[in-house]
């Protein structure tokens, strides 16, 4: 399924179709999802009414690779930036129109991603890990980095993500995709399964495409002004 073929099938109207692409955990139970709108063809991060994230007793709507109809209700909420960029209010809960897998998702985004990480926040990370809370720029994009220059670790029994981006350069990112904690670190009274999370990765044959989900956590207040530090929102091998 290609971008055009979606955009046929689904026309937008009052409503949306609206690509899936990460679903993050947060603290107190919330998840923070964003998406792909395909018809404007930009990321959007779907909120709430009145403009909060969303408490998910299971995923059946929310999911990496659900299209799904959203209503926008005309709001940004009150946000500050870079968040502000992709903030989007919904009317209510979208429904599930269908589910593409990670092969169609690459297809579906190419078109909307960066060469690196360093062009996707062009060049305004500070120390190649932040930008400060206000900065005009996206929070929100895709990178694709061959699978082998990907390698889970551990700090502070945090799991993250070593990149060895196209450009040389090198990140390492906090996890904070639902999937991936699921999966290899759930419980965050143990430490990271980070073995089986290499593991996992040297599954893929030579030459996997990564698409590296990345997004800027809130500001935080620790810093001022506010930093929102980059972090790894989802990551899709094909």
């Amino acid at each position: 399924m290609t971008l055009e073929q979606l955009k046929m099938k689904y026309p937008a109207g009052k409503t949306r179709p609206v690509l899936i692409t990460e679903v993050t955990r947060m603290n107190n139970g919330f998840y923070c999802v964003a998406g792909f709108d395909l018809h404007a063809a930009k990321m959007i991060r779907p909120l709430h009414t009145p403009a909060s994230n969303w408490r998910l007793v299971d995923r059946k709507v929310f999911s990496p690779g659900h299209v799904v109809e959203c209503e926008y209700t005309g709001s940004r909420g009150n946000g500050a930036y870079p968040h502000r960029t992709e903030d989007t209010v919904l009317a209510r809960m979208p429904r599930v129109l269908e589910t593409v897998g990670a092969e169609e998702i690459h297809t579906v985004l190419s078109s909307s991603l960066f060469d690196s990480v360093a062009q996707l926040y062009d060049g305004l990370l500070i120390d190649d890990k932040y930008v400060n809370d206000g900065t005009r720029c996206r929070s929100l994009g895709g990178v694709v980095v061959p699978v082998e220059k990907l390698r889970f670790e551990e700090s502070f029994d945090k799991l993250r993500l070593r990149i060895f981006d196209t450009d040389g350069r090198h990140y390492s990112l906090g996890v904070t995709s639902d999937e991936l904690r699921t999966r290899f670190h759930d419980d965050r009274a143990t430490s990271p399964a980070v073995d089986d999370a290499n593991e996992w990765l040297d599954g893929f044959s030579a030459g996997s495409r990564a698409l590296l989900r990345l997004g800027l956590a809130r500001g935080w207040d620790k810093y001022n002004p506010k930093r929102c530090y980059l972090q790894l929102n989802g990551l899709l091998i094909a």
